[in-house]
């Protein structure tokens, strides 16, 4: 899907017109009583339209009507109603051509309610502006090519208060942006700008009722206005190419002072061009701004016709006349239908296309994009970026290409000017020695070098190599574990592999091909129950996850396998018992961040005030993240903050300082929304996907992470995902005063994924006695595969996080027809048992990414899935173009529909080693490795695995030599506790360990 781009020079040096003290073309406020009685809007001409009139398409009675219930301006209102389907009450007003233009209207919508506006032009069957108004929400405009776009400068919008929605077109530029104005007179001005993809000019509105049934807006004081003065900044002036035999015309033709010319009925006035010219415009301009009377014109064309562009047309007051444009016209002749005199005339070509229509046409022909959405230098092939071009016409194009910082505009590099031919080019860019940043880079259509205006694209280079790691090692591990995930905890190594961990899987439930009442099983916890027995309680719910369909299950292993369970109504009390992820936090880093109510149950925030607040205490800090969940629905939470109406996946840090007392430590949220789609996302675009909040064991660093989307273009996005134009990656915050923040990405996809490849959010632990190491259960999404499976990061240091790059994730997703065949999301419930850990696969779906979007959220019957259904959803995102669906669903529309309506979801349990997430491992040659100097006092023990031909000798060194009576032969064995020594020396040592054909987990002290 192609999507729009605009060039960033020519939007920030462009003026779009306030349309002040100009002509009034509609004005509707519904106030003619005459007319607009209480009741359903049908269609008329009222005296105070102005020109207006209007008609409704209703589905259903009342869907539209005039009321008095609620209004801007006495005593009336339109009020619009959602009962069945879809209709549009319809104004018509008379704009003329060429002239800026203004649309505003004064809206009220009540919580969680809404409406859009098409503005149209009649007949036309594409919407020149398309808004989106949502009380609570960002205003959003939208057209074919890139979706509902919201506006990061326009604030949500305010429930149960009139606002006013002001749209301004730039007619000559074919584009338009939105304000909004509040009901206390204060204006916000957006900073997005659209493209109107319709030629002409609008001539109608329509106010649509929107879902959910039940939802209403009102519509009040209704103005379009229009600019004094033609829009002509996007035309070219022709009179440097036109005389006339006339001398008197000539002159005025060139724009001589004084200059004018008589023109008489019956007497042509002849205008001549060389070369030929295309003619759309003509202002003519009367000596003491006399009456212009009509006049007919015709043109003569190259093949040496006349053409009649028809008699008795009239220019509009301004001495405007729009006439059709024929090409290559070589003379005009104008009969006035009586005698004027003439003190200008002013010859103008049709509209040039305007920079969005420019840029889509290049968009149409070029995709371009980064192989990867972020560059980061800690791992393997990051350090060249490639951006890949692919040209699908059949000719070559030339095109230059700039990069410049984004944030102060500086440039970057040479312009590199390049041809692309048929097909796919790749360039690169090396990145070794750049600064962290974003890099917009834009791409000219040069192909004609001599026009006034090239179409452009804008891609974004992102490079954030993760800061090397802030911590050392520990010095004394008294009572830790050491593990192996890299060299942290070593001096030196040789031979030595670092491998993460594969877990096996076990279905516990699952639930029935095609039920509609509980198609979503979810997986509460796992434990020991008292008689032994592996135990899950879990719960269903129905695929709009409302509430109220919650209903409580057990299951039980019915032996050591997990092959069989069975399962039984209602949750079991879970019995005491240790967990292998719990441990005691350090007292610095304990939590004291939840809400705390005062004593009348309320809490009131406030603005973070420096000298009023003090030091923010960071283990009392939340980051929010504001629910876009529907009342009754899972998730759902209420926000009521007075001072700030907080937009939905939005997070904002919170202090909860005292009981009924929370302070907001920024007025902008830390992480906003979903970006606008055919854009440059914002610095803080977000998602819905989140990873957790965790303080440092000192305490003195908070940190966030949360899901981002990054927008993506072609050909390196999978179009027939539900969200086909961005990538979802999860980033990391931290701070140390609560107040400034610095953000890091986790683990962000390398070239050994595929394309489109993204990551899903995920969860983490503190490892218990692990020394400071977090491990991260880390949702990996292959978009080209519709998957996410599930792989092993880790950080020293909460900030910078590391994935391996070539090894199999830790939970591989299953063929087509296993229950993890699509993905899902894990747990962090767990048990220990007999050296294994059990640990819940929470959520496990056995159908692709796209499916879920209808499995898991739409109101249709199961049996409305039908083939027909299918192919109209996906068919346009191009899904029978994916090679899987000729894979998996034989390029059948019905096998696809079958399988979906089949389609279940279901949970599980992950079976690995105790503490086996990662192992330091050698082959057939033999591999050493040395520690860090540590202290130490206790015992050693090694959690490891030796091969029957395989060694493993532990020894202790002080000095840098062996310590008598300090080393340990183990020849075959595996185990999760091996005694290595029973007492350890004093002061500092080395441990140095040999080996082959063998595996260390971990080294207990």
């Amino acid at each position: 899907m192609k999507q729009f781009n605009h060039l960033l020079l020519f939007v920030t040096a462009m003026v779009f017109p306030i349309v002040s003290q100009a002509r009034v073309i509609l004005r509707q406020s519904f106030d003619d009583t005459d007319v607009f009685a209480s009741g359903p809007f049908t269609a008329g001409k009222a005296a105070d339209a102005v020109g207006g009139s209007w008609r409704v398409n209703a589905a259903a009675p009342d869907d539209f009507k005039i009321t008095t219930e609620r209004s801007a301006t006495a005593p009336h209102a339109l009020k619009v109603l959602r009962q069945t389907r879809a209709g549009a009450a319809i104004l018509e007003f008379h704009p003329a051509i060429s002239y800026d233009f203004t649309f505003e209207c004064k809206v009220f919508c009540a919580e969680g309610d809404g409406v859009v506006l098409h503005l149209n032009k009649t007949g036309a069957g594409k919407v020149f502006a398309g808004i989106l108004l949502q009380a609570d929400r960002k205003p959003a405009a939208y057209n074919a090519q890139m979706g509902w776009m919201p506006d990061s400068k326009l604030p949500a919008l305010p429930a149960s208060q009139w606002f006013t929605c002001r749209v301004v077109f730039n007619a000559g530029e074919r584009l338009y942006m939105l304000h909004i104005v509040t009901a206390d007179g204060e204006e916000y001005i957006g900073e997005q700008i659209y493209p109107m993809t319709v030629d002409g000019v609008c001539d109608c509105v329509h106010f649509i009722n929107i879902l959910p049934v039940g939802c209403q807006s009102y519509i009040d004081d209704v103005l379009v206005t229009q600019s004094d003065e033609p829009a002509l900044g996007n035309r070219t002036l022709l009179n440097p190419k036109a005389s006339s035999p006339d001398a008197a015309l000539s002159a005025v033709l060139s724009g001589k002072a004084g200059a004018s010319y008589t023109a008489r009925p019956n007497q042509s006035a002849v205008i001549e061009f060389s070369p030929e010219v295309d003619v759309n415009a003509l202002i003519l301009k009367t000596d003491q701004n006399a009456p212009l009377p009509t006049v007919t014109v015709k043109a003569l064309n190259l093949l040496g016709h006349w053409v009649d562009w028809g008699g008795g047309l009239s220019a509009d007051e301004h001495g405007v006349l729009i006439v059709p444009q024929t090409q290559k016209v070589t003379k005009l002749t104008l009969d006035f239908a009586a005698p004027v005199v003439l003190s200008a005339c002013l010859i103008y070509s049709p509209l040039s296309a305007g920079q969005g229509k420019l840029d889509m046409d290049f968009a149409a022909k070029v995709d371009a994009e980064y192989r990867l959405p972020v560059y980061d230098l800690q791992y393997a092939g990051h350090d060249r970026a490639q951006l890949t071009f692919v040209n699908h016409t059949d000719a070559d194009i030339s095109v230059i290409v700039t990069l410049h910082e984004r944030t102060i505009g500086k440039d970057y590099g040479t312009p590199r000017e390049l041809s692309l031919p048929p097909g796919k080019t790749d360039s690169f860019y090396d990145l070794e020695g750049m600064p962290n940043g974003e890099y917009v880079t834009r791409i000219v259509d040069y192909s004609n070098p001599d026009a006034a205006k090239h179409g452009t694209l804008e891609r974004l280079l992102r490079l954030r190599t993760s800061p090397k790691c802030a911590v050392s090692p520990r010095k004394d591990v008294t009572g830790q574990k050491l593990f192996f995930p890299d060299g942290f905890y070593l001096a030196e190594s040789d031979g030595i592999n670092f491998i993460p961990a594969v877990a096996e899987r076990h279905l516990a439930v699952r639930g029935t091909p095609g039920e509609d009442d509980k198609w979503v099983y979810f997986a509460d916890d796992i434990f020991i129950d008292r008689d032994g027995r592996i135990r899950i309680n879990y719960h269903t719910l129905n695929r709009l996850w409302q509430t109220d369909s919650i209903r409580r299950f057990n299951a039980v292993a019915m032996d050591d396998s997990m092959d069989k369970w069975e399962s039984r109504e209602g949750a079991v009390t879970v019995p005491p018992q240790k967990r292998p992820f719990e441990e005691k936090l350090p007292p610095a880093a304990k939590p004291d961040w939840q809400p705390k109510p005062g004593p009348d149950g309320k809490i009131t925030y406030h603005f973070y005030d420096a000298e009023k607040d003090g030091p923010v205490r960071l283990n009392q800090v939340n980051l929010d993240m504001i629910s876009p969940s529907a009342a009754g629905t899972v998730g759902f939470q209420k926000y009521d903050w007075k001072i700030l109406k907080p937009s939905p996946c939005t997070i904002w840090p919170v202090w909860y300082k005292a009981p009924g007392e929370a302070v907001i430590l920024s007025r902008s949220p830390l992480v906003d929304t979903f970006p606008p789609s055919g854009t440059i996302e914002p610095a803080n675009s977000g998602s819905d996907l989140g990873f957790g909040q965790w303080l440092s064991d000192d305490g003195k660093i908070l940190f966030m992470g949360h899901g981002r989307h990054l927008i993506r273009y072609m050909p390196y996005i999978a179009r027939y995902d539900n969200l086909h134009d961005r990538a979802r990656i999860v980033a990391v915050w931290r701070t140390d005063d609560g107040l400034h923040w610095e953000q890091n990405y986790v683990a962000p996809p390398s070239d050994n994924k595929p394309p489109a490849d993204q990551s899903y959010g995920g969860a983490h632990i503190r490892i218990p006695e692990g020394a400071g190491l977090r491990v991260g259960f880390f949702n990996r999404y292959s978009a080209c595969f519709q998957q996410i499976s599930w792989e092993l990061i880790y950080s020293w240091d909460g900030f910078r996080w590391t994935r391996f790059q070539d090894k199999p994730p830790f939970m591989p997703n299953g063929p087509m027809g296993d229950f993890f065949y699509g993905g899902g999301y894990v747990g962090l419930k767990a048990i220990e048992k007999d050296g294994k850990i059990y640990q819940l696969m929470s959520w496990a779906n056995d159908h692709c990414h796209f499916q879920s979007e209808i499995v898991h959220g739409s109101s249709l019957s199961a049996k409305g899935f039908t083939a027909d259904y299918m192919k109209r959803r996906y068919a346009p995102r191009h899904l029978d173009e994916w090679p899987l669906f000729q894979k998996d669903f034989g390029g059948s529309w019905e096998k696809l529909s079958e399988h979906t309506r089949n389609a279940t979801s279901g949970f599980g349990v992950m079976v690995y080693r105790k503490d086996g997430f990662f192992a330091a491992t050698a082959g057939n040659d033999v591999a050493r490795m040395v520690t860090v100097p540590v202290t130490a006092k206790g015992s050693l023990m090694a959690n490891a695995i030796v091969e029957n031909d395989g060694f493993m000798d532990v020894s202790i060194m002080q000095g840098g030599k062996p310590l008598d009576g300090f080393t340990r032969h183990l020849g075959t064995c595996d185990n999760v506790a091996i005694p290595i020594f029973e007492r350890l020396p004093d002061g500092e040592f080395q441990l140095k360990i040999t080996m082959k054909n063998s595996r260390l987990y971990t080294l207990e002290f």
